[in-house]
Protein backbone atom coordinates (compact mmCIF):
# COMPACT_ATOMS: atom_id res chain seq x y z
CA UNK A 1 0.00 0.00 0.00
CA UNK A 2 1.30 3.44 -0.91
CA UNK A 3 1.01 6.05 1.82
CA UNK A 4 0.45 9.70 0.96
CA UNK A 5 0.60 12.70 3.31
CA UNK A 6 -0.91 16.12 2.68
CA UNK A 7 2.40 17.84 3.48
CA UNK A 8 4.38 15.67 1.04
CA UNK A 9 2.08 14.84 -1.89
CA UNK A 10 -1.61 14.09 -2.23
CA UNK A 11 -2.90 12.40 -5.38
CA UNK A 12 -6.49 12.84 -6.44
CA UNK A 13 -8.70 10.30 -4.71
CA UNK A 14 -12.38 9.56 -4.31
CA UNK A 15 -13.85 8.29 -1.04
CA UNK A 16 -17.20 7.17 -2.50
CA UNK A 17 -16.27 3.46 -2.50
CA UNK A 18 -14.39 3.80 0.80
CA UNK A 19 -17.56 4.88 2.64
CA UNK A 20 -20.07 2.94 0.50
CA UNK A 21 -22.48 1.00 2.71
CA UNK A 22 -20.91 2.21 5.97
CA UNK A 23 -23.63 3.25 8.42
CA UNK A 24 -21.64 2.84 11.62
CA UNK A 25 -18.00 2.47 12.58
CA UNK A 26 -16.66 -0.88 13.70
CA UNK A 27 -14.03 -0.56 16.40
CA UNK A 28 -10.99 -2.78 16.85
CA UNK A 29 -9.71 -3.96 20.21
CA UNK A 30 -6.72 -1.65 19.74
CA UNK A 31 -8.98 1.38 19.26
CA UNK A 32 -11.11 0.53 22.30
CA UNK A 33 -7.96 0.14 24.40
CA UNK A 34 -6.62 3.52 23.22
CA UNK A 35 -10.04 5.08 23.66
CA UNK A 36 -10.19 4.08 27.29
CA UNK A 37 -6.55 4.88 28.08
CA UNK A 38 -6.47 8.26 26.30
CA UNK A 39 -10.13 9.20 26.87
CA UNK A 40 -10.86 9.55 23.16
CA UNK A 41 -14.52 9.94 22.24
CA UNK A 42 -16.11 7.77 19.59
CA UNK A 43 -17.45 10.52 17.37
CA UNK A 44 -20.14 9.91 14.77
CA UNK A 45 -19.20 9.28 11.15
CA UNK A 46 -20.30 12.71 9.95
CA UNK A 47 -18.12 14.52 12.49
CA UNK A 48 -15.07 12.44 11.67
CA UNK A 49 -15.62 12.81 7.92
CA UNK A 50 -15.83 16.59 8.36
CA UNK A 51 -12.33 16.50 9.86
CA UNK A 52 -9.12 17.17 7.97
CA UNK A 53 -7.71 14.30 5.93
CA UNK A 54 -3.94 14.27 6.33
CA UNK A 55 -2.95 10.76 5.21
CA UNK A 56 -4.34 8.14 2.83
CA UNK A 57 -3.28 4.63 1.95
CA UNK A 58 -3.97 3.61 -1.65
CA UNK A 59 -3.40 0.32 -3.44
CA UNK A 60 -4.27 -0.23 -7.11
CA UNK A 61 -6.26 3.06 -7.16
CA UNK A 62 -8.37 1.92 -4.21
CA UNK A 63 -8.36 3.93 -0.96
CA UNK A 64 -7.83 1.43 1.86
CA UNK A 65 -6.97 3.74 4.78
CA UNK A 66 -7.79 7.34 5.69
CA UNK A 67 -6.47 9.36 8.62
CA UNK A 68 -8.65 12.20 9.87
CA UNK A 69 -7.79 15.02 12.27
CA UNK A 70 -10.84 16.42 14.06
CA UNK A 71 -10.10 19.86 15.49
CA UNK A 72 -11.57 21.08 18.77
CA UNK A 73 -10.62 24.20 20.76
CA UNK A 74 -8.62 22.28 23.38
CA UNK A 75 -7.41 19.08 21.72
CA UNK A 76 -7.44 17.44 18.31
CA UNK A 77 -8.46 13.82 17.82
CA UNK A 78 -6.82 11.66 15.19
CA UNK A 79 -8.75 8.68 13.79
CA UNK A 80 -7.34 6.00 11.49
CA UNK A 81 -10.07 4.25 9.51
CA UNK A 82 -9.81 1.29 7.15
CA UNK A 83 -12.15 0.63 4.26
CA UNK A 84 -15.48 -0.71 5.48
CA UNK A 85 -15.63 1.72 8.40
CA UNK A 86 -13.15 -0.09 10.64
CA UNK A 87 -11.75 2.30 13.26
CA UNK A 88 -8.22 0.98 13.77
CA UNK A 89 -6.68 3.43 16.21
CA UNK A 90 -6.83 6.98 17.50
CA UNK A 91 -4.76 9.44 19.46
CA UNK A 92 -4.84 13.00 20.70
CA UNK A 93 -2.76 15.88 19.42
CA UNK A 94 -2.34 19.44 20.61
CA UNK A 95 -4.04 21.83 18.13
CA UNK A 96 -0.79 23.77 17.63
CA UNK A 97 1.27 20.64 16.91
CA UNK A 98 1.99 20.90 13.19
CA UNK A 99 3.86 17.60 13.09
CA UNK A 100 7.24 19.16 12.35
CA UNK A 101 8.93 15.78 12.92
CA UNK A 102 7.18 14.22 9.91
CA UNK A 103 9.25 11.41 8.39
CA UNK A 104 8.77 12.16 4.68
CA UNK A 105 10.58 8.97 3.69
CA UNK A 106 7.43 6.96 4.59
CA UNK A 107 5.38 8.68 1.90
CA UNK A 108 5.20 8.55 -1.89
CA UNK A 109 6.24 11.65 -3.76
CA UNK A 110 4.78 11.90 -7.25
Amino acid sequence: MRLYHKDVFFPEFDLTDFWKGVTELKTTYHFRDRQQFKKIPLLDIETIRAGEIFEVGIEFDEVLKVCYRVHTPKIDYIYVIRKGGVLVTAWVQHPKDLHSTLDESKYWKE
